[in-house]
């Protein structure tokens, strides 16, 4: 209370302000993680906070607030909005922490940048630097137990392998380890097809992506075809995982 009051009788002087920051962790922390606010979100209907991750694994099982329990049916994840200025008052007050995390994602996504691939000798691929278009699919595998949901602009979905042919094992197509990807809704089936083949190591062996088929629910899907499109055009409910799935390209020669 006494700290109160003279932050309150400081900010109305117009006095700088001084303070440690553990007299902030209850403000700053997740209730769900224990930790610092990572990409915080903010619950609309009750303004509680937490970290993204945190929140989106939480509504994979339950659909109420984690600290006051009030319902978010029928669309809990369009309950939840990104908490930009709190985001931001992180970063001012914890600078190092937020650059060594901003450092660690940045070689991460350098070991996964599937343009760097040496695969873009498909013919459909030689428009993307014709019209400029040099993108990344930055991704987060996970395991099952730690699963995400959809954003506005990110989307989780399971990438399975179809094994109906000898010819895949041959190239050496299997199951991925970590199945569940989380990766920005505007990938195209093309750079999934390139992650498959980075991640599963086989650039020597897959010498088109034409080698490899990306289906939803049986249906081959075109390589410039976005994941949002292809859900989108077939109305598919958000609450729920995709289920994508990849094989060698029977037709290939």
């Amino acid at each position: 209370k006494n700290f109160n009051t003279r932050m309150d009788l400081s900010i109305i002087k117009g006095d700088n302000i001084s303070f440690r920051t553990k007299d902030l962790n209850k403000y700053l922390t997740c209730t769900l993680c224990g930790g610092y606010y990572k990409d915080p979100v903010t619950i609309k209907e009750c303004l509680h906070t937490f970290c993204k991750s945190c929140i989106y694994m939480f509504l994979a099982k339950k659909n109420n607030c984690p600290t006051c329990d009030i319902s978010l049916l029928p669309r809990p994840f369009e309950m939840i909005k990104d908490d930009h200025l709190l985001d931001g008052l992180l970063h001012k007050i914890f600078p190092d922490v937020y650059e060594e995390e901003r450092r660690r994602e940045e070689e991460f996504n350098k070991q996964l940048d599937l343009c760097e691939d040496s695969n873009d000798d498909d013919d459909e691929d030689d428009s993307d630097s014709e019209n400029g278009n040099d993108e990344k699919m930055e991704v987060d595998s996970v395991n099952e137990e730690d699963v995400k949901m959809d954003t506005e602009n990110n989307i989780q979905f399971k990438l399975e392998y179809d094994d109906i042919n000898s010819e895949g094992k041959e190239l050496g197509l299997k199951s991925l380890e970590k199945k569940y990807i989380f990766t920005s809704s505007n990938v195209p089936v093309r750079l999934v097809k390139k992650f498959i083949i980075k991640i599963l190591e086989l650039p020597d062996k897959i010498e088109t992506l034409s080698m490899i088929d990306v289906l939803y629910k049986d249906e081959v899907l075109g390589n410039e075809h976005t994941i949002e499109y292809i859900l989108r055009a077939r109305e598919f409910d958000h609450t729920k995982i995709a289920i994508f799935t990849y094989r060698h390209n029977p037709l290939a020669t």
